[in-house]
């Protein structure tokens, strides 16, 4: 038996490899003869930088010690790699993850679509070899962000772990596959001047303003803030609280607020506190009052979280307070404010300093 090293047209400009077995093959589980073998393997047809024919040749090698390998076992009448053929859909499962993502399963169905415009639609789990994996890699830090690609990747990794510790793939193919590391970005927050500089100033939408400003004071996520309601407030000995399962994590967080929050905030008899509140429509609404203020930074809803955890450092509330506070899972998290302690620290220094 013999494997032959082919090509065809994958998208412009680009063709996948592939064997062509011959006589072929039967296929160890349902007997029916295979002849076209993929090897997940796509190059250029007409490379141009140095980097590209570099990526072409490391490719074409790969496919020939690939199809070297293939051989032998056909010669040893080993057809057992043709097991990853067996069709256990890719999208069932991606979709499947999307709808069980307590946050961020858009990702997921974001992660699906690029692996079917790159690869084709209908694609079964056993398609993704590490070779497919890698080159998807090597894709997503060539056209998003690295956190972006960070967050693609990182779900496709869990969903094929997941598939594998089910038993519907033999091995699981991202297992040798490096993730992509986060970049840790600048902390962009409001000083307390700022915030007041928005209390002061006029909005398009109350809700808006109401729930941005709810959210720097108390650290409250997007998705929580949405589903506030009127039973989430609690009256206790020592003052006021909100008592909320988060979104993210399905945990508890119990955060006190102030009787001024408490009467700012107008609670309504039941229901919804934000009635309608959708922030992807309030995204210009949000710049534009932003901008009203006299405030020069690019200020999205999370960024009232970043406020409030720079605010409670700022105040010197210890870091496993702050951390509770803002329901993060990993003290890590909370690290991330440090450039508040680096100031305090210039503070201390310039308070104490002997040489005048």
């Amino acid at each position: 038996m013999k494997a032959t090293l082919r090509e065809r047209q994958a998208g412009p400009g680009k063709v996948s490899l592939y064997l062509d077995i011959y006589p072929p093959a039967p296929h160890p589980i349902s007997g029916k003869m295979t002849r076209k073998y993929a090897l997940g393997i796509t190059v250029l047809t007409a490379p141009r930088t140095r980097e590209e024919r570099d990526a072409v040749k490391a490719a074409r090698t790969l496919a020939r010690a690939m199809q070297a390998k293939i051989e032998l076992r056909l010669q040893a009448q080993d057809f057992g790699f043709l097991i990853r053929d067996q069709k256990a859909p890719l999208g069932d499962q991606m979709r499947r993850a999307a709808a069980e993502a307590r946050t961020n399963g858009k990702q997921y169905l974001r992660c699906l679509q690029l692996i079917e415009a790159r690869y084709g639609e209908g694609l079964s789990l056993q398609y993704l070899t590490p070779a497919v994996l890698a080159d998807f890699r090597a894709y997503l830090l060539d056209n998003f962000s690295q956190n972006t690609a960070s967050a693609y990747l990182t779900r496709l990794l869990r969903v094929l772990k997941s598939t594998w510790s089910q038993g519907m793939l033999k091995e699981n193919p991202g297992a040798s596959i490096k993730a992509i590391a986060t970049e840790r970005g600048e902390v962009v927050y409001l000083e307390r001047h700022e915030i007041e500089a928005l209390m002061k100033t006029e909005c398009e939408s109350q809700t808006l303003k109401r729930a941005f400003l709810l959210a720097c004071e108390t650290g409250l996520r997007i998705s929580d803030i949405e589903a506030l309601r009127r039973e989430h407030f609690h009256a206790t000995d020592s003052g006021p609280e909100i008592r909320i399962a988060q979104k993210k994590t399905g945990k508890t967080l119990t955060i006190p607020i102030t009787a001024e929050l408490l009467d700012y905030l107008e609670l309504p008899e039941s229901g919804p506190l934000f009635r309608g509140l959708k922030y992807r429509a309030y995204h210009g609404t949000l710049a534009r009052w932003i901008a009203d203020a006299g405030i020069h930074k690019k200020i999205t809803f999370h960024k009232a979280r970043h406020t409030c955890a720079t605010q409670l450092i700022a105040a010197d509330v210890g870091l496993a307070t702050t951390q509770a506070l803002l329901g993060h899972k990993s003290i890590a998290s909370t690290l991330i404010y440090t450039h508040v302690f680096d100031a305090k620290k210039r503070e201390a220094i310039e308070k104490k300093k002997i040489v005048k």
